[in-house]
C-alpha cells in the first residue's frame, strides 16, 4: 500500500517522461533495440533475463518508479541493489518482454499517451480469446488516451 502511495505521489509530481502528445515514441524504441538485446527487438536473448527478471510477479515486487523525465531514455527496467528501477515506459518494455513468450498472449502493444492528464506509456495485451487488457502497474485510472501505438508481437 504505501509503495502505490508513493508511486502515484511520484506520478503526480514528475510525470512520468513521456511527451503528452506521445509523439516520437516510436523512434525512441528503435534507440532502445540498438542498445539491448531483447526479444521484443527481434532478437534471440534477452537482456531481462539477464539481470535476472524472470516473471511479471517478480517485476511486479521488485520495481521501484525513478522518473528520467530530463532525457526520457527508453530503456529496460535497471538493476539497483535488490530492486529493478525505471519509470513508465521501462515497465512497459520491461513487462512486454517478459508477456512475450507467454503462449497465452497473441498481442501485444506498447502504447504512448496520457494517463490522468500526464504523458504517460502502458501496455495492451490481447490474450487467446480475444480479451484485451490494458497492463499499467502505475497508474489505475480509467482515463487512458492512446497517441501512438508500437505493435511488438
Amino acid at each position: 500500500m504505501t509503495k502505490n502511495i508513493i508511486i502515484a505521489l511520484s506520478l503526480l509530481l514528475y510525470g512520468c517522461g513521456i511527451e503528452s502528445t506521445g509523439f516520437g515514441s516510436s523512434s525512441k524504441f528503435y534507440d532502445m533495440c540498438q542498445n539491448y538485446d531483447m526479444m521484443i527487438c527481434g532478437d534471440d536473448s534477452s537482456y531481462v533475463s539477464m539481470i535476472g527478471l524472470d516473471g511479471i510477479q517478480k517485476l511486479e515486487d521488485m520495481f521501484l518508479y525513478k522518473s528520467d523525465k530530463e532525457d526520457d531514455k527508453w530503456e529496460p527496467v535497471r538493476k539497483y541493489g535488490f530492486n529493478y528501477v525505471g519509470d513508465c515506459e521501462d515497465y512497459a518494455i520491461t513487462a512486454a518482454e517478459i508477456l512475450f513468450d507467454d503462449d497465452s498472449v497473441i498481442g501485444i502493444s506498447l502504447i504512448a499517451g496520457t494517463a490522468g492528464g500526464d504523458g504517460h506509456a502502458w501496455l495492451e495485451i490481447t490474450y487467446k480469446g480475444g480479451a484485451v487488457v490494458i497492463y499499467d502497474e502505475l497508474y489505475h485510472g480509467n482515463d487512458h488516451v492512446k497517441y501512438e501505438e508500437i505493435v511488438i508481437k
